[in-house]
């Protein structure tokens, strides 16, 4: 029987001697608004296009033949060694990554201090982010990219040239200004997810950029439009279903 696997941060279970059972993912639930109007029978439900986190879960184990409390060092610091939402990966869909948190740490009681079972809780964001979608599409010229999904992607840009450039989306504009100009670097990333742009040093470079609208990609086809002294456009589109 295969052995079911779980990838955080690219660290797999079976790597910090964990096993683990079947990994569920709650369904994603649309966030909704409630109103009560005062002599109106019923609620008002406003729905703002957005979603709640998800949970996921499965059981876990250590097995260690003489002292498996001595195992369980690696185990914490694997499951809570990084803050915040992390990658996460199961071997049941492997296409795709979701952003978990880790919401408990290993509470363990040792059997016959050979084994350690617990159970591992992920509070997830409800996309489920394909892998396809963190491969840089690069463009030279203006072109289609194709979103293979049916939901709004906010990608991330890497624009790499000369003087001032101008990079269109389906009627959106992204204009970074001072390309290679005196001190400033030849290439600026801009994130469609937060709006903000920032260099390769990681500083922030916002008052080089200007933006008319939100520069995402919709399901379908997405005419790209390039103008100015360009390198090339890298677009890494961050793919998402639920």
């Amino acid at each position: 029987m295969a052995r079911n696997q779980l990838w955080l941060d690219n660290v797999c279970n079976e790597d910090v001697g964990v096993t683990v059972g079947e990994f569920t993912l709650s369904a994603p639930v649309p966030r909704v608004n409630t109103i009560k109007v005062p002599g109106r029978n019923g609620d008002l439900h406003i729905y703002d296009g957005s979603y709640e986190n998800r949970t996921g879960s499965c059981t876990a184990h250590v097995f260690h033949p003489d002292n498996v409390k001595a195992e369980m060092a690696k185990v914490q610091q694997w499951l809570l060694g990084g803050m915040g939402y992390r990658r996460l990966v199961t071997d049941e869909d492997q296409e795709h990554f979701l952003l978990a948190r880790v919401t408990n740490g290993a509470d363990v009681a040792a059997r016959i201090n050979k084994i350690a079972p617990f159970s591992l809780r992920f509070d997830c964001m409800p996309q489920r982010y394909l892998t396809a979608g963190e491969t840089p599409i690069e463009l030279k010229a203006s072109s289609t990219v194709k979103n293979p999904t049916s939901y709004e992607a906010a990608p991330l840009y890497e624009i790499t040239g000369d003087g001032t450039v101008t990079i269109g989306v389906n009627g959106d504009s992204l204009t970074v200004s001072d390309l290679g100009v005196y001190f400033y670097p030849r290439t600026i990333y801009y994130d469609a997810e937060t709006g903000n742009a920032y260099t390769p040093e990681d500083a922030n470079a916002n008052s080089r950029v200007a933006t008319v609208g939100e520069m995402k990609l919709r399901g379908g086809d997405n005419a790209i439009t390039i103008e100015g002294s360009v390198e090339s456009v890298k677009i890494v589109p961050r793919w998402w279903e639920l």
